[in-house]
C-alpha cells in the first residue's frame, strides 16, 4: 500500500501538469504542430509516467507511456499531427485525471486504460501519408498472395517424367 502522503503530493503534481496538457493541447488543437508546445506536451506527459511509475502506478504508468510514445514519434515527423489525434490525447488526459482521482479516493487505479492504450498505439502505428489521410498500399498488399504464384502441382506417376 502506497503511503496516503506520498500519494497526495502525486496527485497534487499531476494535476498542476494536466493543466499544463490541457493548454498544450488546446493550442496544438487551434495551431496545428508546433515544436515548442509539442515538448511542454511531451515534458508533463513524462513527468507524470515518472511519478506514476516511481510509486507503482501501473495504469498511469502504461497509458502515459502510450502517450509519450505517440508525441515521440509526432516530434520525430513519423506521424502527423490531425485532428482524430488531438482527440485521442484530450481523452488520454481525461482519462489520467481520472486515474489520480482514483487513487486520491481509494489508492488503487480503476479506470480502464484498455482501449484507449490500442488506440494510441493504433495511432503510433501509422506512416506519415496515412496520418495526413493519404491512401498508403503497404508492401505486404502489394504482394500476391502464395495461392496466386504457385503453378498448378501435377502429379506424375514413377518413371512418368523423362530425364
Amino acid at each position: 500500500m502506497i503511503d496516503n502522503e506520498i500519494l497526495q503530493d502525486y496527485a497534487s503534481e499531476a494535476r498542476e501538469l494536466l493543466e499544463e496538457m490541457d493548454a498544450s493541447l488546446i493550442r496544438l488543437e487551434k495551431e496545428g504542430k508546433n515544436p515548442e508546445v509539442l515538448n511542454t506536451l511531451f515534458r508533463a506527459v513524462h513527468c507524470i509516467k515518472g511519478s506514476a511509475e516511481y510509486i507503482g502506478l501501473e495504469r498511469s504508468g502504461t497509458l502515459t507511456h502510450a502517450v509519450e510514445t505517440l508525441l515521440s514519434r509526432v516530434r520525430e515527423g513519423l506521424i502527423e499531427l490531425d485532428p482524430r489525434m488531438t482527440e485521442i490525447l484530450f481523452r488520454a488526459k481525461d482519462v489520467i485525471s481520472a486515474l489520480i482521482n482514483d487513487v486520491s479516493k481509494g489508492q488503487e487505479e480503476k479506470t480502464d486504460i484498455t482501449s484507449l492504450v490500442e488506440d494510441l498505439a493504433a495511432i503510433g502505428r501509422q506512416t506519415p501519408q496515412e496520418s495526413a489521410g493519404e491512401s498508403v498500399v503497404r508492401a505486404e498488399e502489394e504482394q500476391p498472395r502464395v495461392e496466386e504464384t504457385l503453378p498448378e502441382i501435377v502429379t506424375a506417376q514413377p518413371g512418368a517424367i523423362d530425364a
